[in-house]
Order: C-alpha cells, then structure tokens, then sequence
C-alpha cells in the first residue's frame, strides 16, 4: 500500500510543473512557459565549442599581429593585401567566438501572448540565440514519436511541410500531459487567433 502511495505522490511531482523531468523541464512565465532540455549535450559540443573559441582567438591574434610586427613593408600593394587578409581574419574570427559563446542549452519558448514559437539556444551565462520563430498558424499537429520503452519524443509540425521540431524527449506519460497543454495553447489558440483577426477585418471593412 505504501508503494503504490510513494509511486502515486512521485508521478503526481512529475505532473506538477517546473520539477526536472526525464530529458526535460517546463518553467512558467508571464507570457506562456518554457520547455527545456536537462540533458548532457555531450563532449562533442564542448570541445568543439573549446576548439572555435581557440582557433577564433588566434585569428583575431594573427590579424591584429600582421599590423605590429616591425619591419612589414607598406607600399599600396602590400596594404591592399592586408587590409584584405585583416578583414578575412576578422571575420572568420568572430563566426568562431559566436559559435564558441552560443551555448549548448537548447529550449523551446511557447508564447501565448504573441502567438508564436520560438528555438533558442542558451550558453553558460544565461544569454539566449534565436534560431528559429513562427507563428501558432505554422504548426499543423503536436505529436508523441514512440522510441520505445515507453520513452517518447514531442514533436511539432508544420501545417505544409513534413518537417518537424523536436520539443522534448522523455517519458510518454509525463509528454503526454505536456502534449495536451501544446496542443490547448497552440493549435486551438490558433484558431481562436484566426477568428479574432477574421472578425477585426470584417469590422474593419464593415467601418
């Protein structure tokens, strides 16, 4: 009887809210909630985040070096070709720190303020990269991919296309409840959107 209790209090914590889930964890907001990811996102990333950061930093090095070394000739051939050869530097330079400073973090923004959707990636200091945005319009169905062993992954689909994004991996009942508030907020939100702006149009043209 005891079990049953603590499985029953354990799933109840899984359901509650902004507690970390398997793969995930929600966070509300004043403008709608947060779904992000708990998991590692490997070595892989790191170190090639680590390797970027180096190889940016010894471009940048190398470009301010080729105007301070003593000794380098100026005539207009030899500026022209390393005003051309800075500005390369520089420029793969600061791709390399972006990508280096960008963070690992992946999370995806439901905003049922705006109506729309946002990816973005967050690193280490909290600072967040857009990478993708569109409306609740754009998304066609929120489903639940079996992997197997009763872990799942949401996905969100785009109205036209058969490309997906992936929200959240986990356990299928924990994602089972979050894909009923998705679905609540972002495909029936749209709809609602949709017939408010038919009817601020018709009022519009009826003015």
């Amino acid at each position: 009887m005891s079990d049953t209790l603590t499985n029953t209090t354990d799933l109840a914590a899984q359901l509650s809210g902004d507690l970390p889930r398997d793969g995930f964890r929600t966070e509300e907001t004043r403008w709608g909630y947060i779904v992000r990811t708990t998991q590692d996102s490997g070595n892989g990333m790191i170190v090639t985040q680590s390797l970027s950061l180096l190889a940016g930093a010894a471009l940048l090095a190398a470009a301010l070096g080729m105007w301070l070394i003593p000794g380098m000739m100026f005539s207009a051939e030899a500026i022209i070709m390393r005003l051309f050869a800075t500005i390369m530097f520089v420029s793969a330079s600061a791709l390399l720190l972006w990508y280096a400073s960008r963070g690992t973090v992946s999370e995806i923004q439901i905003d049922t303020t705006r109506g729309e959707i946002r990816e973005v990636i967050r690193n280490h200091t909290g600072k967040m990269s857009l990478l993708a945005c569109y409306s609740f319009d754009a998304i066609g169905d929120v489903a639940l991919v079996s992997a197997g062993d009763n872990v799942a992954s949401l996905v969100l689909r785009y109205s036209n296309s058969a490309d997906t994004v992936e929200v959240a991996c986990g356990d299928e009942l924990v994602l089972t409840s979050l894909r009923e508030r998705i679905n609540r907020d972002v495909i029936t939100g749209a709809s609602h959107l949709a017939k408010r702006k038919a009817e601020i149009d018709a009022f519009k043209v009826a003015a």
